[in-house]
């Protein structure tokens, strides 16, 4: 993919912080997922170490999560970056994850110990994000860390407000073990204009080994 300015900054200021040749050849290694490159130049000091302005921004966390480059977020994870920094719209890099269905970045940033409620300037935490955009998969690596449905938004949205049938189809993607361990967090409404809830609610009830996976009807 190529990178935005705004991608590239992840939304910040922080490119008028740093000199611009520098900032090209970094911006260059990273859509090229250049680690080496990107190794070089971090080595060489020619950018400030973390924390970034006051501890607010992490610039290079957050381009590497819009450009999916798994590589190279982990070794800007090992060097000490915040895995809950933020751009100028208070996104985290587990937003950016979550915006571009991204489940592998989801995950290591999940690992990294980013916070699965961040909001955004909107409230908007990156489940809102994942389902607002219709991404199936990192909404279930999300869900299944334990990221809350009826979390609710600045304008008054949850997930499930948002997008009910894609909500109920990463839910049932989890293994029925963990739909015992999630279940009781969702809403009594949505249980009860939910079939597919109420299916798997019975199931839950019944029981089944670690793992099984809830039938539901199409």
């Amino acid at each position: 993919m190529q990178l935005t300015s705004v991608d590239r900054a992840g939304g910040t200021t922080v490119s008028d912080a740093l000199p611009e040749p520098t900032l090209d050849a970094f911006f260059e290694a990273v859509d090229r997922d250049d680690l080496e490159r990107v190794r070089a130049l971090w080595a060489s000091g020619a950018f400030p170490q973390p924390p970034y302005l006051g501890g607010r921004i992490c610039a290079p966390l957050l381009m590497a999560a819009a450009a999916g480059r798994d590589r190279l977020l982990r070794f800007f994870l090992t060097q000490g970056e915040n895995p809950d920094g933020r751009n100028a719209t208070g996104e985290t890099a587990l937003h950016l994850a979550a915006f571009h269905d991204y489940p592998v970045i989801a995950t290591i940033l999940l690992a990294a110990g980013a916070s699965l409620d961040a909001r955004d300037q909107h409230g908007d935490t990156p489940l809102h994000r994942a389902v607002y955009w219709g991404n199936t998969d990192v909404a279930t690596v999300l869900l299944a860390a334990g990221a809350d449905p009826e979390s609710v938004s600045a304008h008054d949205k949850t997930p499930f407000d948002l997008n009910p049938t894609l909500v109920d189809a990463a839910l049932a993607r989890l293994p029925l073990h963990q739909l015992r361990q999630r279940f009781l967090c969702l809403h009594p409404q949505h249980r009860a204009q939910c079939p597919c809830c109420r299916e798997r609610l019975q199931e839950i009830e019944i029981g089944g080994a670690p793992g099984e996976r809830p039938q539901v009807n199409q």
